[in-house]
């Protein structure tokens, strides 16, 4: 853990930083992807007990929303943390090899981790 603040307290971190065109090409897809994933409305929309119009505008609006603010959290977390020099997946910023002074809990909850992302 004072490893990883020592880390954070010499990173730099960007507040607004304007996109190159391969930012802006790499991330296009995943954008679309995530509003072209509609067709996952009919399989929820026969779970709800009465599907009408206004309870399927809640739902869709109310996930939505949650899915937006874990994700902002988690990315906002990471970035604080790592700076302008964090990697895609916030778990490859850890080091692998177990820190000498590291918490044995944190190494294994960081593990687990990395294992959950791998076999997802």
């Amino acid at each position: 853990a004072a490893a990883a603040a020592a880390a954070a307290a010499t990173t730099d971190i960007e507040f607004f930083k304007v996109p190159t065109v391969q930012d802006v090409l790499f991330s296009f897809p995943i954008v679309m992807l995530a509003f072209l994933s509609h067709f996952n409305i009919l399989s929820i929309q026969n779970t709800l007990n009465r599907p009408t119009r206004q309870r399927m505008k809640n739902v869709t609006g109310m996930a939505i929303i949650a899915s937006c603010l874990i994700m902002y959290f988690f990315g906002l977390g990471g970035y604080l943390l790592y700076g302008s020099k964090i990697q895609g997946n916030v778990l490859l910023n850890i080091p692998i090899a177990k820190i000498p002074d590291e918490d044995m809990e944190e190494y294994w909850l960081f593990l687990l981790g990395r294992i959950g992302c791998g076999t997802t």
